[in-house]
């Protein structure tokens, strides 16, 4: 048996502080904020005056759309959003250059959920007052 099979054999066999409470205490990593190609889904809004409100949005090359929900097709804002990961599921998100918001997120493949605050970030994702939720998934551009 080779010195390195013996040293994972005798770890494995050794209670206490083995692989068993290593491997518990493992936190899964989140994955890079990652928005290359085109993105689709809603945004989710809560203001005092109105309650919730939603709408579809769209994102790719920089572009964010939100659609018009009384006219379908048709775009109430048509802005240049920036996206900048700042790890650990946080980022901020810059719209037009000037109108910055920080946000935390989770990613998992070709979905994306986002809760973005004015002022000041999230600590959950949860839709409240100066909160929007935004979830997307990326569209498969080989349809």
């Amino acid at each position: 048996m080779s010195a390195l099979a013996m040293i994972l054999t005798a770890a494995l066999v050794v209670p206490g502080d083995g692989p068993e409470k290593v491997l518990g205490d493992v936190e899964r990593l989140p994955q890079p904020l990652d928005l290359r190609g085109k993105w689709k889904g809603t945004i989710s809004k809560y203001d005092r005056k109105y309650g919730e409100f939603g709408a579809k949005v769209y994102f790719s090359g920089g572009r964010l759309k939100v659609e018009d929900n009384a006219k379908p097709g048709e775009f109430v804002a048509d802005v240049q959003a920036c996206f900048v990961d700042e790890g650990n599921g946080k980022f901020r998100f810059r719209l037009n250059g000037d109108q910055l918001y920080l946000g935390i997120y989770r990613q998992e493949g070709d979905r994306f959920i986002g809760c973005i605050g004015h002022k000041d970030r999230p600590s959950e994702f949860k839709l409240a007052e100066r909160r929007a939720l935004i979830s997307l998934h990326r569209v498969n551009s080989r349809k």
